[in-house]
C-alpha cells in the first residue's frame, strides 16, 4: 500500500486556513493512504480555531512553529529565507515519517479531491500538479 505524507506551509489566522483543511479531509484515497500532514506555522502556538481543532482530531497531525529567520526585517532576502527554511522544515518532517511518497502542496491553492490519483497515476520520481494563477 502507498502512503503518502503530505506536507504545507499555513499562515494561521488567513481565510485559505479552513478551505485548506477541508481541502485535505476531502482528499480519495484510492490506492492509497494518507500518512502524516505537516502544517508549518507561524507564530509559536496554535492561535487559529479551525487549525486547532483539525490538529486535535487528526492524530497524523503535525504542527510546526517556524523558526525566526536571521537576515534584516523587511528585506527580500529575509523573506526569501523565510520561505525556503519554512519548506525545508515541511518537507523534511514528511521525510522523517514513513511514507511511499510525499506531495508538498501550497496552503492556498485549490486542488481536486482526486490529486493524489492523478499525480501517482505518473509513476515518476516527481511530479507536480497544473497551478492555475487568477
Amino acid at each position: 500500500m502507498r502512503v503518502v505524507n503530505l506536507c504545507s506551509t499555513l499562515r494561521q489566522g488567513e481565510p485559505y486556513a479552513r478551505s485548506f483543511i477541508a481541502q485535505v479531509e476531502a482528499l480519495s484515497q484510492r490506492g492509497w493512504r494518507l500518512g502524516t500532514v505537516t502544517l508549518v506555522c507561524d507564530g509559536d502556538r496554535l492561535v487559529d480555531p479551525h487549525l486547532a481543532t483539525y490538529a486535535q482530531r487528526c492524530t497524523s497531525a503535525r504542527v510546526i512553529f517556524e523558526a525566526e529567520a536571521e537576515a534584516p526585517s523587511g528585506s527580500m532576502a529575509r523573506k526569501a529565507a523565510q520561505w525556503a527554511s519554512i519548506g525545508n522544515q515541511a518537507l523534511q518532517s514528511a521525510l522523517d515519517s514513513p511514507c511511499t511518497h510525499v506531495l508538498y502542496v501550497e496552503a492556498d491553492l485549490c486542488f481536486p479531491f482526486d490529486l493524489v490519483d492523478q499525480l501517482l497515476a505518473r509513476e515518476a520520481d516527481i511530479v507536480a500538479p497544473l497551478v492555475f494563477l487568477g
